[in-house]
């Protein structure tokens, strides 16, 4: 009988320490989820490549998407690029660019750039991995989006006939 007895109170002990393990999980699950809900951006960075032997193409739009969901705080956008540095750049040292931004409700956003190959010597702005170079400019610093949501960005040619989009293996958008 007192065998009996100590099993039972034995078992009941065992029974609270697992319900007590499960409520722990189920709110440490709660609290993750919760903290997970509320990590934003969705969306930070972008990135395109181009097939290697010929580069960015006439014609050729590298078309990007980042999920902005922060309209309060200041970010730097980034234009990025991988680039072939066997080859030679324009006289110029610029890549000509347009830059399309669709909001989340479609408004039309449009710019036009010259991005400058001298940053090859600011070590901030670039990575050298064997032949191909990495490039950085920050594009819009401090820049607040008055509408959240996903934004579309389209990168395209600006110059039709120019030899520096061969160079240009990949191009991407980043922001913080």
């Amino acid at each position: 009988m007192r065998l009996k007895r100590k099993e039972k109170i034995d078992q009941k002990a065992n029974n609270s320490v697992k319900m007590k393990s499960v409520r722990l999980s189920i709110l440490t699950l709660i609290f993750f989820l919760i903290v997970v809900a509320c990590n934003e951006p969705i969306k930070k960075h972008s990135f395109q490549h181009f097939t290697p032997l010929y580069g960015w193409q006439n014609g050729e739009e590298a078309v990007f998407e980042l999920d902005i969901r922060d309209s309060i705080t200041p970010h730097t956008l980034y234009i990025c690029a991988q680039i072939d540095n066997n080859y030679s750049f324009n006289k110029e040292k610029i890549i000509p660019i347009k830059v399309l931004f669709i909001s989340p409700d479609s408004l039309l956003y449009n710019d036009t750039l010259d991005l400058p190959l001298n940053v090859i010597e600011d070590k901030k702005y670039q990575r050298q991995h064997g032949r191909i170079l990495q490039l950085e400019w920050p594009y819009l610093k401090g820049a607040k989006v008055n509408r959240t949501g996903v934004w579309k960005i389209k990168i395209s040619h600006r110059d039709k006939e120019n030899s520096v989009y061969k160079n240009i293996l990949g191009l991407g958008v980043r922001y913080e």
